[in-house]
């Protein structure tokens, strides 16, 4: 099923789990990238169906990289992008580990975002835990502007 949000089309399921494809509380942030995403670089972490980076593109990012490791949610963002028309070349999707993507931007970073988001979604097991720590600084980081990937003339 597909619902409007703004000038968005999303995909949501409403039939499968409580797994919607789309955070209703997540509204007003969306609303927000959407407006401050002009001529920007978007950068989502743990992108989930990657609304947020549909609602950027659409408020004219110039370019976005979404990044989860599930391919289940990488392929509904697809969708998401191709329901919307989105350049598939200025809007990629990747694959990968997100605290390892921040790692190895870290060490050499190859493209720099005015804007980041990321939310981490869940911890399925204890061992997520230490993850969970690391993730903490990782965020610390990101917020006080040192992450590699993050303009400092950012948001």
């Amino acid at each position: 099923m597909l619902v409007r949000e703004g000038q968005a089309l999303v995909e949501v399921n409403l039939e499968d789990y409580l797994d919607t494809g789309l955070f209703l509380d997540h509204r007003p942030i969306r609303r927000e990238i959407n407006k401050l995403a002009s001529g920007k670089s978007f950068l989502n972490l743990f992108c989930y169906t990657s609304v947020v980076t549909v609602q950027a593109a659409i408020g004219g990012a110039k370019r976005t990289l979404s990044v989860d490791m599930s391919n289940t949610y990488l392929d509904w963002s697809e969708r998401n992008f191709r329901q919307n028309h989105l350049d598939l070349a200025r809007h990629r999707l990747l694959r990968e580990d997100c605290l390892k993507f921040l790692h190895l931007q870290s060490l050499a970073p190859e493209e720099k975002f005015d804007l980041i988001f990321w939310i981490r979604r869940h911890f399925p097991t204890l061992n997520e835990w230490k993850r969970f720590w690391i993730f903490s600084v990782i965020m610390y980081v990101l917020s006080s502007s040192r992450c590699a990937c993050w303009k400092r003339a950012g948001y």
